[in-house]
């Protein structure tokens, strides 16, 4: 499967995910064109999914890609460290929620939590998407192997 038949399942993971009567809303990439230029105050929580890189691996036996990719948690409209405890408790649930998930409904080999030469989850980081003002979240990097045999024809 090519990443725009399974990205917007990778989103779908961070639904859901509540902490202090606040939850994350996860915008999607190709089910709705939602990728925002810039996130506004009232939009925090959110989650923003991307690729990063892609290794292919193309041989007479199985053919497969490797994507990593990031997920940005935007929590906090500020950079207020009392949040600190609170952004904490969402490592677990995101944890979780990869675990219950581990091939996206049948649409990947498989997806997990990076764990070579990353952290699976980064923060309390700050961030600051496009011009607005820093907020605290977290980073989480994420690792999918899809077989693409159907895909592609392996010339001489």
């Amino acid at each position: 499967m090519s990443v725009e038949l399974w990205i917007d399942e990778v989103t779908k993971l961070f639904d859901g995910i509540r902490i202090a009567n606040k939850s994350i809303r996860s915008f999607r990439i190709y089910e709705k064109d939602e990728f925002p230029e810039a996130i506004k105050g009232d939009e925090i929580p959110c989650a923003l999914t991307y690729t990063a890189e892609v290794e292919c691996e193309y041989s007479t036996g199985p053919c497969f890609e490797i994507w990593k990719g990031k997920t940005e948690i935007h929590w906090t409209p500020n950079v207020d460290k009392s949040k600190y405890p609170e952004i904490m408790l969402l490592f677990k649930q995101i944890r979780n929620a990869f675990a219950l998930h581990r091939t996206l409904g049948g649409k990947v080999a498989f997806i997990q939590l990076a764990i070579e030469n990353t952290p699976s989850i980064q923060g309390p980081v700050v961030f600051s998407y496009g011009d607005e003002v820093q907020h605290l979240g977290l980073l989480v990097h994420w690792v999918v192997k899809e077989h693409v045999e159907s895909e592609i024809t392996l010339g001489n």
